[in-house]
């Protein structure tokens, strides 16, 4: 008996350690170069980015590299957001990056998104201008904080969100967007991800279901790669806009294979998502011995609704939303064991439970 235990045991870890690691793939700077010299579409690229855990190196030298293996900029650019590690930016890195032929507009990007400690003296400054860097990357490098001065600002109060900003007039297409107001108003699209990579539950929930002949059940979740979104939010109580199309039938063309059309924000649900070292996942099912239950079943967070015209909604909270990995989901989906596309996005502030 022990053996025919032991033996279940062991075919049950095998089967979810197989599924995990073909679920799971890691790019490199390397993966990237395949793809782009294998003439892959950059579209089809970046969603790989994005729905794909990585380990990029994105030192100034790599970059450079990069660039040299004929990278698009574009592409460069995803990888910079998807990258959650970015080494400490200093004078000396702008310098490389602008004599290796990066872009303005690359250098400004990595300058936002990495630690930085750019030396701003009188001396630097001719340094960087007898170097032939613009002086547009010098304005930013001028004004950007220290690397421990942003240490310091994210452990300040975050400013309320005004709930007097106007609705948006003018968004270019249908979609999902952010209402950032600060350092001044505009609208940020939250890009989709779609993801297939669906798992049964873990070993110790297998173990717990087979000795409990099925009483406890096997949950069905879906991974999401990366620990943390590439779409950062910082806002104690965000605002979004779903904004539709004329027709009312899609957002993103997000209905997927369904041929149901896409009325309203009542028709998406808010989930936050677990963390684990494989990357953030989401519950979507749950089988017992007495029971089957499909959508989320944890995490789902309720927001309020406003229409402002036939196609355009506000999407508000009631209350401060803590920080953390959340994705908005279609929830008409016909297929949703099989691929999901999320409108995910990382929420940082300084609240830890709900008020």
């Amino acid at each position: 008996m022990f053996r025919i235990v032991s033996i279940t045991c062991l075919s049950l870890f095998l089967s979810c350690f197989t599924s995990s690691v073909k679920a799971q793939e890691t790019l490199t700077n390397e993966s990237i170069v395949s793809l782009t010299q294998a003439k892959v579409s950059g579209s089809l690229i970046i969603n790989k980015i994005k729905s794909s855990a990585n380990a990029f190196d994105l030192s100034s030298e790599k970059l450079i590299e990069l660039k040299g293996q004929k990278v698009p900029d574009n592409i460069l650019k995803e990888m910079l957001l998807a990258c959650r590690d970015l080494p400490l930016m200093k004078n000396e890195d702008v310098m490389k990056l602008n004599t290796g032929k990066i872009s303005k507009d690359l250098i400004l990007k990595k300058i936002s998104l990495s630690p930085c400690n750019f030396n701003t003296s009188t001396d630097a400054l001719i340094t960087l201008k007898s170097a032939e860097v613009p002086e547009s990357v010098i304005k930013v490098m001028m004004s950007t904080p220290s690397a421990s001065a942003r240490t310091e600002n994210k452990t300040a109060t975050h400013k309320p969100h005004p709930e007097d900003i106007k609705p948006p007039l003018n968004l270019s297409e249908p979609g999902i967007y952010y209402e950032q107001f600060t350092p001044k108003v505009d609208y940020i699209m939250i890009e989709p991800t779609t993801t297939n990579q669906t798992k049964k539950g873990g070993f110790g929930e297998s173990i717990g279901n087979h000795y409990s002949g099925g009483i406890s059940g096997i949950s069905t979740r879906v991974g999401l790669a990366g620990a943390h979104s590439s779409t950062t939010i910082e806002d104690e109580r965000p605002v979004f806009y779903f904004y539709l199309s004329l027709s009312g039938k899609d957002v993103n063309q997000v209905k997927e294979s369904t041929g149901e059309g896409v009325a309203s924000p009542k028709e998406f649900v808010l989930v936050k998502a677990t963390q684990n070292k494989s990357g953030r996942e989401i519950q979507i099912a749950r089988r017992s011995a007495f029971s089957e239950e499909e959508g989320f079943a944890k995490g789902v967070i309720e927001f309020k609704i406003k229409k402002v015209s036939d196609r355009l909604y506000k999407v508000y909270f009631e209350n401060d939303l803590p920080a953390g990995e959340y994705a908005f989901y279609y929830n008409k989906s016909s297929d949703q064991k099989s691929s999901l596309k999320l409108y995910d996005f990382s929420l940082k502030n300084n609240i830890t439970v709900n008020k």
